[in-house]
């Protein structure tokens, strides 16, 4: 998960993790740094949604 108004990591460092890892998703959500932390069932429903 990439929160995009996230003021701490930068989008753009998503990036790099197709060149460590050949079958990844980024999943890009519209919130917050905190936002796994603030909103748990949503983050882990969203996970859990990918497998």
């Amino acid at each position: 998960m990439a929160p995009l108004r996230d003021r701490f990591l930068a989008a753009d460092l998503n990036d790099a993790v197709h060149g460590w890892v050949s079958d990844v998703e980024v999943i890009a959500v519209d919130a917050g740094h905190w936002w796994p932390y603030s909103h748990p069932v949503a983050a882990a429903q969203l996970l859990l949604s990918r497998l």
